[in-house]
């Protein structure tokens, strides 16, 4: 299981962003076309392939979507950025990840949106020079549960989260930040029940995942 925030062969930590996407200088926006890559109208030396883009998929995992992709190589690429829709029409950022510049060997990226819509949604990847020129992908669809999952649930309070979920014990129990940074680990002690001390956490949001080696399921908490 890669963990939130986690990448392979990539500089930079996994953000989570939530608003409208939007930036102070003009960009330019190329479309995805298939066959693999992403391509300008030039393909010169002049104006190189800002990434050449093996794949993009989003599947739930448990309460949360994950999100991985593939690059074959980048070229002045800045930054990523995952925006999410409920009708394919109007887009919200989800996460940001900072791109590798240039780079010419396979780069894998993983991450996760830890609070997606219930129902159908779907996912595009955006990626951004460093001259602010945008390119994004296809679209990749979600379904998501429309009723809360039956597997983790919380009982919060300001000194410790109790979650109450069906797993054995020995179940891994990890708390993350919202950029994906593991803040406290554990193991299910009692079979059904679990409790998180958070008294020395700060002030914000966490995800709560707990895990065996055939299921994860996750749900986020405020402190």
């Amino acid at each position: 299981m890669v963990g939130c925030g986690e990448i392979s062969g990539s500089p930079g930590n996994g953000n989570v962003i939530f608003g409208s996407v939007s930036s102070t200088l003009p960009s330019i926006e190329s479309a995805f076309i298939g066959g693999g890559f992403w391509s300008y109208a030039s393909i010169s030396s002049d104006n190189p392939l800002p990434i050449e883009l093996l794949s993009f998929t989003a599947r739930p995992e448990g309460r949360t979507v994950r999100l991985d992709w593939v690059t074959a190589t980048e070229t002045d690429n800045d930054y990523f950025t995952v925006e999410r829709s409920k009708n394919a029409s109007d887009f919200e950022e989800v996460l940001r990840r900072q791109g590798a510049g240039t780079s010419v060997t396979a780069i894998s990226y993983t991450d996760l949106d830890p609070w997606p819509h219930a129902g159908v949604s779907y996912y595009r990847l955006r990626q951004t020079d460093f001259n602010n020129t945008t390119t994004t992908s296809d679209l990749v669809s979600v379904r998501m549960p429309t009723e809360g999952g039956n597997g983790l649930a919380l009982v919060n309070s300001s000194e410790e989260v109790i979650a109450i979920h069906d797993f054995a014990t020995g179940s891994l129990i990890h708390v993350m930040d919202m950029t994906g940074r593991m803040v406290w680990q554990g193991r299910v002690e009692t079979e059904g029940r679990s409790t998180v001390p958070t008294r020395n956490l700060p002030v914000g949001a966490y995800l709560i995942r707990v895990s065996d080696d055939s299921r994860i399921e996750s749900a986020p908490f405020v402190k």
